[in-house]
């Protein structure tokens, strides 16, 4: 019968630091040789074993952190001066590197990477990309082969191809997919859906209009096809952008 058993991979040296929510992690020393570690490297701090699955190829590199009952596992990497923390999972081939912080129940997993100074308390999976100064919310959801950047600030869903940046707003409820791209000051409301190869820039914003049956959720509005909304506009009706020159305001 083979056995199952998974060797340790890492010890806990006796280097330790106080971190600014008051816990105390420990600096780890890897025990064998595996992906790009070597053993005897050592890498970042955790809070306890819990923090590091000692199975697959997943580590703690360089300065960062993963404490408070959060997780890494599978072939995660954890790099530079990263920080998870607050119950966060990070698994598969995820990275998370540079300043960024993962934190408050966030799972990031399969391939997606999060760099810079992002800040995630949300859901990111498949190829997709948060970096810069972008910060999703814990109702955020990114995924495939989406991109957040900028300063962009999302609690809605964003996916495909999908392209969020600048300062833009994107709340709960909102779907951002396919090609489209949300950038510079623009605000997508909730209840609203953008996507094939639409744009909605500069300082517009995008709302739904309250019902008027006695049904409290409002309608769906629909920003597709080639559609461009700009400049100071506020849409609340569906527009596929085959009259650009129209102006579709409240």
């Amino acid at each position: 019968m083979t056995s199952t058993t998974v060797s340790r991979k890492y010890e806990l040296t006796d280097e330790t630091h106080r971190i600014p929510e008051n816990k105390l992690v420990r600096r780890i020393r890897a025990l064998r040789d595996f992906a790009d570690v070597k053993a005897g490297d050592l890498g970042g701090v955790i809070e306890n074993e819990r923090n590091l699955s000692h199975d697959g190829d997943c580590w703690v590199y360089d300065n960062a952190m993963v404490a408070m009952d959060s997780v890494v596992s599978d072939n995660a990497q954890i790099r530079n001066n990263a920080r998870v923390y607050k119950s966060a999972k990070v698994c598969g081939n995820a990275v998370i590197m540079d300043n960024a912080q993962v934190f408050h129940n966030a799972k990031i997993f399969e391939n997606a990477k999060i760099c810079d100074n992002a800040m995630v308390n949300g859901t990111v999976r498949g190829n997709a990309v948060v970096s810069d100064n972008a910060q999703l919310s814990f109702l955020a959801y990114v995924s495939d082969n989406a991109k957040v950047f900028g300063s962009a600030h999302v609690s809605g869903d964003v996916y495909g191809n999908a392209k969020v940046s600048g300062f833009a707003c994107i709340y709960g409820g909102a779907k951002i997919y396919d090609d489209a791209c949300i950038s510079d000051r623009a605000t997508i409301s909730e209840n609203v859906e953008v996507f094939g190869n639409a744009s909605v820039c500069d300082n517009a914003r995008v709302y739904s209009k309250p019902r008027t049956d006695g049904w409290a959720k409002a309608n769906y509005v629909k920003i597709y096809g080639n559609a461009v909304i700009n400049g100071e506009q506020k849409v609340c009706d569906d527009t596929d952008g085959s009259d650009k020159s129209e102006n579709k305001t409240a």
